[in-house]
């Protein structure tokens, strides 16, 4: 049984999920957990909605279309691993001529070593 709402920071439902799911994936979010409603700071609901099935599931589909916002949330909320998995889909399924710009700027927020070697 879930123990908090966590909802986008636009308007949209909530999605219902664990405070300890939350804690242990994240620094930033174990120190957002003291109230029963933690804001997450992007206005897409569906982008949520895959960062928290990564959360139960661990994995991600290379053909996710939140590989982007994903990576991004993985720097802001101090998720290593899911920044690990979404640099490994971002290179896999996206390292071609036109997406080398968008690859390199990605790299460039997070300062990703790894990233920026491949682009």
């Amino acid at each position: 049984r879930s123990d908090i709402i966590l909802k986008p920071a636009g308007h949209g439902p909530g999605i219902p999920t664990h405070k300890a799911l939350l804690a242990v994936k994240s620094k930033v979010f174990r120190n957002m957990l003291d109230s029963d409603e933690c804001k997450y700071s992007t206005d897409k609901y569906s982008v949520l909605e895959s960062l928290l099935e990564f959360f139960y599931s661990g994995t991600l589909s290379h053909d996710n279309k939140h590989i982007r916002a994903l990576y991004l949330a993985a720097d802001k909320y101090d998720i290593p691993y899911l920044q690990d998995v979404c640099r490994d889909v971002l290179l896999i399924s996206s390292l071609t001529p036109d997406h080398v710009l968008d690859i390199i700027q990605l790299s460039t927020i997070p300062s990703d070593e790894i990233l920026v070697k491949a682009a």
